[in-house]
């Protein structure tokens, strides 16, 4: 990870925003070149439903399930504008 100096990993936020924002613009590309952007719409919203309480049923700030719902925002706006919906 950016920023390790061999003993506990330093984080570096900035060098995380770019790994999320990366990830979520290959999410994305996934998404609207998927022949079946209805059903990957309809599997979004179930994953949404286990990995929301997943997570709020971890010690972690409001932080990372904002962090959480907006990535998961995003990928069904694209999927819902992929399917015309």
């Amino acid at each position: 990870m950016a920023g390790s100096t061999g003993g506990a990993p330093s984080i570096d936020v900035s060098f995380l925003v770019g790994e999320v924002h990366a990830l979520v613009m290959f999410a994305q590309i996934l998404a609207v070149s998927s022949p079946h952007a209805r059903q990957v719409l309809s599997n979004l919203e179930v994953a949404d439903q286990v990995g929301l309480a997943k997570i709020e049923s971890e010690p972690v700030g409001d932080d990372a399930v904002q962090g959480y719902q907006f990535v998961v925002g995003e990928l069904r706006r694209v999927l819902i504008s992929a399917t015309g919906t």
